[in-house]
């Protein structure tokens, strides 16, 4: 397999996670849902304490932590090791490209989930902290590399600065962060764009718009299935369409919920040409009042560096 610069592997084999979005089991849901929230609550705690009772050690793969800005860490404390990562800004969307570290022997070594939090010069993180499931019951395991998106937090403002950690039973891993410089200037400052500022049960398109540069509507297509490919969790994407490169959607299937519908996305640029952010516009269902999940932002590039 061919390397990208900085170790980070091509990007045909390194799939791109959708951010988890805890759903628990409530009375009103359909007996089906309902029936596996519950079967994978059970099985989640079931490999917990699997989890608790096998060893924590250099020898099965944990590390102890570095003390961080962040602060010191817990003394002999046997923890994940940190991620290798590759950064950057696209303008209102983070890729953040995955190299998981070692190879736990334990799965008290063993990172389950990844976290990021990106965070604006004022310290603002509200809507620019996800987590992503790497390995739990009902979800499909996360090889070694991967990429995610980030968003810039609620109305932020530039300097912009990421963290990341992976997470198992035992804590959290060492931080490790990054600062993002601007993708027009390499400035951390100069040339940046604000976070969005979100409206109550609207959905907004970010202002201003982007112009869409370096990308065809097939090359569109092609990326855009690409962004929901991996997991599509408790529901199954149907056919997408980009009829032009402002608009894509996608068919949806639901049967524990017993819906089905189509999502659509407004398309806009990023500051990267050949890169893309889409807002979620329009959520068509039946039954009319089914609940379906779907992001509220995705995004993608036609090449990735």
């Amino acid at each position: 397999m061919s390397e990208e610069t900085g170790g980070i592997p091509e990007s045909a084999s390194v799939p791109l996670l959708q951010a988890h979005s805890p759903y628990a089991a409530e009375r009103d849901d359909p007996p089906a849902l309902r029936a596996e929230l519950i079967r994978r609550d059970r099985e989640g705690r079931a490999l917990l304490r699997k989890a608790a009772r096998e060893p924590a050690d250099a020898a099965h793969g944990c590390v102890q932590a570095s003390p961080t800005v962040n602060g010191p860490p817990q003394p002999k404390r046997w923890l994940p090791q940190p991620p290798k990562i590759q950064a950057r800004l696209l303008g209102r969307q983070v890729q953040v490209d995955v190299q998981l570290q070692g190879h736990p022997r334990s799965l008290s070594c063993r990172p389950f989930v990844f976290t990021i939090v990106v965070k604006s010069g004022d310290g603002e993180t509200i809507g620019g902290v996800a987590s992503y499931f790497l390995f739990a019951p009902g979800f499909r395991s996360v090889p070694r590399r991967f990429r995610v998106l980030g968003q810039l937090p609620i109305d932020g403002s530039p300097p912009y600065h990421l963290t990341v950690n992976t997470e198992g039973t035992t804590g959290r891993s060492t931080y490790v962060e990054r600062d993002l410089p601007c993708p027009t200037t390499g400035d951390l400052v100069r040339g940046c764009l604000r976070g969005i500022v979100p409206a109550l049960h609207h959905y907004v398109v970010p202002r201003p718009t982007l112009p869409l540069r370096g990308v065809t509507v097939p090359e569109l297509l092609r990326t855009f299935k690409a962004a929901l490919a991996w997991d599509p969790q408790l529901q199954r994407y149907r056919s997408a369409r980009c009829p032009t490169t402002s608009s894509c959607s996608i068919g949806i299937d639901a049967p524990l919920r017993g819906a089905r519908g189509t999502a659509t996305y407004r398309i806009q640029g990023e500051q990267v040409d050949g890169c893309w952010l889409g807002t979620l516009t329009a959520v068509a269902r039946t039954p009319a009042d089914a609940e379906i999940l779907m992001p509220q932002t995705i995004g993608g590039c036609v090449a990735w560096r």
